[in-house]
């Protein structure tokens, strides 16, 4: 049984058509071959090939029962102009796992012929669709999956994989994951390489709410909901999740900009990773090896670019790492007792989650949240407020030398100057 696109196709052979929107059933080899000759692809906002060697296995044998339901299978075209390439919205991993039986069939114990006769003898229901746009195909994949294995990292990734010019921005994002991933790992257990896929998703979510919170300063909200691992749509239909903050961000800010904030970030992360080990290993005596709670090491980042935002005495947020990674021992709990011993609590640290921090502060005893900084009696020290087109810049660049001495300049001049110190600050 041909398909609807098939039977347009025979008839205009020299033509491309736009297939009208319909159901229609088909054999599973035909989706396979149009999968494998490049006529049916993968649109950006599809996750990876994830299923297991178990996962794939199974899926043959049911193909190979003859008798269990094997589910429908979702494509679209584009109404925009743009291109005539089919995609696949629901249903890439039954087309993969089967492309690859059909190339492989001894990985089942099959020969060619019996994958052949197999995947000729299922016929499957194929619900094609028109869009103006991937964005509009990305809400039915993502309604369409509600209820399947998908992290959030990969139900929301089309939301920057259509923003305009990603490509621009995806390398420097690439290599933000990259940095994270080799600081983290000079203290903590954690491995990007042989990680679970749920795992570094997370993480991934947590570098973009690094960024946005090393950008945005004092404007970017307290917490960023990253370290959940369900997917939530509600979230993401309202455009309040670290996606769009990323990809608003990003409409915003030359691809350049964004790539001078990730190298100072890189230093930050660099800077103060060298800070954790020394209070780790040196202050607290504990041997090299023994590693802290990745949850602990990222949430340390954050304050730490809260310390930046809001100018908090070097002395004040030593003192505070040194108190966390003492009274949690490194792990992602800390213990706090009431004054008076009636009550025990455990402060469970998140991911990207600072909001409480006055609270982790008064149960390790630090000051950090409640600082006076400069006796002006203020609680909390303040990010430095300018008028449009001027900058607070430091006189020597932070990547090496640290926070220290500002001054405000026009914001050309500094972008200018790049990461070169200023020659001579005015009073």
């Amino acid at each position: 049984m041909e398909s609807s696109v098939e039977a347009i196709q025979t008839q205009f052979p020299d033509k491309q058509f736009l297939a009208r929107p319909s159901d229609i059933v088909t054999q599973l080899s035909s989706l396979v071959d149009q999968f494998q000759t490049g006529q049916l692809t993968i649109p950006p906002h599809q996750r990876d090939f994830v299923w297991s060697e178990i996962q794939c296995r199974r899926w043959i044998e049911r193909l190979k029962s003859g008798s269990s339901p094997i589910g429908s299978i979702a494509t679209y075209q584009l109404t925009d102009g743009s291109t005539e390439q089919m995609f696949i919205n629901d249903g890439s991993q039954r087309i993969r796992a089967t492309a690859q039986y059909i190339v492989d069939p001894m990985m089942y114990g099959d020969n060619n012929d019996v994958a052949c006769a197999v995947t000729r003898s299922i016929y499957v229901a194929v619900q094609h669709r028109q869009y103006k746009n991937h964005t509009q195909a990305m809400a039915d994949f993502q309604l369409v999956n509600m209820g399947t294995h998908l992290t959030p990292f990969e139900f929301n990734y089309g939301i920057l994989a259509y923003m305009p010019n990603w490509s621009a921005y995806q390398h420097i994002i690439d290599d933000l994951h990259r940095v994270t991933a080799e600081a983290s790992s000079t203290l903590t257990n954690y491995r990007s390489a042989g990680a679970k896929r749920e795992q570094k998703h997370r993480y991934y979510r947590d570098d973009f709410a690094l960024l946005h919170r090393f950008i945005e300063g004092a404007s970017a909200p307290t917490d960023y909901d990253v370290s959940h691992k369900k997917i939530k749509y509600d979230q993401a239909k309202a455009r309040e999740n670290i996606e769009w903050q990323i990809r608003q961000l990003f409409e915003k800010t030359r691809p350049s900009e964004i790539g001078r904030h990730v190298e100072l970030l890189r230093g930050l992360i660099e800077r103060e990773t060298r800070l954790f080990e020394d209070i780790w290993h040196r202050q607290l005596g504990r041997p090299l090896g023994e590693a802290i709670s990745i949850t602990t090491y990222r949430l340390l980042l954050h304050a730490a670019i809260v310390k930046r935002t809001f100018r908090i005495p070097q002395e004040s947020w030593e003192d505070f790492v040194y108190r966390l990674l003492k009274a949690g021992q490194g792990k992602s709990q800390v213990l706090y007792s009431e004054h008076d011993g009636t009550r025990d609590y455990n402060i469970t640290l998140h991911l990207a989650e600072i909001g409480r921090l006055s609270t982790l502060c008064k149960a390790i005893g630090s000051d950090f949240w409640e600082i006076k900084v400069g006796g002006n009696g203020r609680r909390g020290a303040q990010p430095i407020v300018t008028k449009p087109g001027v900058d607070v810049s430091h006189i020597k660049p932070v990547s090496t030398n640290g926070a220290g001495p500002t001054i405000l300049e026009p914001a050309g001049r500094n972008r200018a100057r790049g990461a070169r110190p200023i020659d001579e600050a005015a009073d």
